[in-house]
């Protein structure tokens, strides 16, 4: 079975959000939310993820093809993601610093500080 779908009605919402919205504070959301990302990937990595800066976006990652295996796994091993228990635990808000500018130890509530 082949399935496909159509949305319209969205055409322009991009633009118009662009014309009502600064991009300077939606610029800075996005820069300090790619840092905190970065910061807490970094504890489980062992090294600062990339940030890759476009108008509207950021991604954290890396392209580290030894960084890209651990998170996704290989045939022959599993899984050991850094990425995705950070973005669980920035969701859940354990995404900030202990004032000392270093990521916080402790888990989110409810989370083994691994796993989503």
């Amino acid at each position: 079975m082949i399935l496909s779908a159509r949305i319209s009605g969205l055409e322009g919402l991009a633009e118009r959000l662009q014309r009502r919205v600064p991009a300077a504070p939606v610029g800075a959301a996005l820069d300090a939310a790619a840092a905190r990302l970065a910061r807490v990937a970094a504890t489980k990595l062992g090294r600062a993820p990339t940030i890759e800066a476009t108008a509207h976006a950021r991604r954290v990652g890396s392209i580290d093809p030894a960084a890209v295996a651990r998170e996704t796994g290989t045939l022959a091993t599993p899984p050991d993601p850094w990425l995705l228990p950070a973005v669980a635990a920035l969701k859940a808000g354990d995404g900030g610093t202990a004032g000392d500018g270093a990521p916080d130890a402790t888990p989110a509530a409810g989370t083994d500080g691994g796993t989503p």
